[in-house]
């Protein structure tokens, strides 16, 4: 489906939204970037810009929608595919292709929440289990953005997120930095 709006303000388009079951708080959504592999024919030309393909927001507040980005690929002029625009993975018979979407992005954000969680988790109390929401929230603090041409500003806000997300600064502490997390439950319109 091609935008009425050419990129990068394809966001633009109000059928280019990423419809309402990925709006949610409790949701994690992905948007995509292209890669300097993926840039030749395609038609994001800058690395790291937005995908052409990624959808975008407003979730719920107007709250910013996708949450986090990863590689997603590029495309052609038509909005398809064109061989070496896309994430290389494997077909179900095993063999190389390479495809683009955000669907190819999305495993990258879970293996990092994955791990999030799993290094929370070795610091929690016994008994006690990190929330999904604080997993996001240290991901959100200690995202990797990355600076693009001022033509890319609005599209780059509304489809990359924070950023690339990674759970290095908790598996790999900055000795020069601190990073203080805490949960709980609020039960009470009066708890702080």
């Amino acid at each position: 489906v091609l935008p009425s709006s050419p990129y990068a303000d394809h966001w633009q388009d109000p059928s280019w939204g990423v419809g309402h079951w990925a709006v949610g708080f409790n949701t994690l959504k992905c948007g995509s970037f292209v890669r300097e592999w993926s840039m030749v024919g395609g038609i994001a030309d800058v690395p790291y810009a937005p995908s052409p393909f990624c959808k975008a927001g407003p979730g719920l507040a107007d709250a910013p929608v996708p949450d986090f980005s990863s590689h997603g690929g590029n495309c052609a002029v038509n909005y398809r595919h064109a061989p070496g625009l896309g994430v290389w993975g494997l077909t179900p018979g095993g063999l190389w292709e390479d495809q683009c979407g955000t669907s190819f992005a999305a495993p990258i954000l879970a293996r990092d929440c994955a791990l999030a969680l799993q290094t929370l988790q070795g610091v929690c109390p016994s008994g006690s289990h990190p929330f999904a929401v604080t997993a996001k929230a240290v991901l959100a603090l200690t995202a990797e953005g990355v600076d693009l041409p001022s033509r890319f500003k609005d599209a780059a806000e509304r489809t990359l997120g924070f950023g690339q997300a990674s759970p290095s600064r908790l598996t790999t502490p900055d000795s020069a930095t601190a990073l203080f997390v805490w949960q709980g439950v609020l039960n009470h319109k009066s708890d702080i």
